[in-house]
């Protein structure tokens, strides 16, 4: 009813969201800063921190985000006692017609020149990544955002790419059907003959090496224990599973052991 085109934002892909991204890390920046240390009285501070954020004048149109939003500046620290002489209708409706003819036509073509500038050299130093370098049936590998320490593989997988969405995002399905939506940037194409796994590891039962390489006896989801099977550990489409498994294992073998407490740093 509002002629409101309502799309959402990637998961793990604020880029997608720049501009209120950007405003939020103000925000963030400029409590932390007042604040001085003492988080417990954040909202103290949070109105003088919106005050300072709608009156700074932006680098796209050298203007105030309460000026362009109320047609107005912004009352200063001011005491107003006397009576104020309030606009009549008039007054309020020229003004407003000289915003949307002028000021917010101006705004806009002033703002589209730098943000062309700005696209055009961030195109020149990136790669560009076309439509039809992802076709659907593809197999990709995503990349991890979720990963808890550097020491797990970036990217997990594969997955078959089910759809380029309109936004330029892809849907991807899992092998155990489940589907997600990555940004472009965050996949890259894997060996296409590869054939996609049809059964899921529920869990790792021991490990061996073999041939100086370490295989892990495996057992597979939804299927009887008589089908535990010695896997490489090249054959695993993502590293977790490995780690929780040697993690556990070391816990048993030395119960006593702890884990080392982190420095605080000051």
């Amino acid at each position: 009813m509002a002629n409101i085109d309502h799309r959402l934002i990637t998961p793990y892909n604020p880029a997608a969201n720049g501009v209120s991204e950007a405003w939020v890390k103000i925000m963030k920046m400029t409590v932390y800063k007042a604040v001085q240390g003492n988080l417990s009285v954040w909202e103290t501070f949070l109105p003088a921190c919106q005050y300072f954020a709608n009156t700074k004048a932006s680098r796209l149109h050298n203007s105030q985000p309460y000026a362009l939003m109320f047609a107005r500046p912004v009352n200063g620290f001011t005491r107003y006692n006397g009576a104020q002489a309030l606009l009549s209708e008039d007054e309020l409706l020229k003004r407003l017609e000289f915003m949307t003819q002028v000021v917010y036509p101006q705004i806009y073509q002033k703002s589209k020149a730098i943000k062309d500038d700005e696209s055009a050299a961030y195109n020149k130093n990136k790669k560009i990544i076309y439509a039809h370098h992802f076709l659907p049936g593809s197999q990709v590998m995503a990349y991890d955002d979720l990963r808890s320490s550097g020491s797990e593989p970036a990217y997990e997988g594969p997955f078959t790419l089910v759809r380029r969405q309109r936004g330029g995002n892809y849907q991807l399905q899992g092998a155990d059907g489940t589907e997600y939506i990555r940004p472009p940037h965050a996949l890259k194409l894997v060996i296409q003959d590869q054939i996609q796994p049809e059964v899921e590891v529920e869990k790792i039962i021991d490990d061996k090496q073999i041939n100086g390489h370490q295989h892990y006896l495996v057992k597979w989801k939804g299927r009887d224990t008589s089908l535990n099977q010695w896997v490489h550990h090249q054959d695993f489409s993502g590293r977790s599973i490995i780690q929780k498994y040697l993690k556990d294992k070391t816990k048993r073998l030395n119960p006593s052991a702890r884990s080392s407490r982190k420095k605080t740093r000051i």
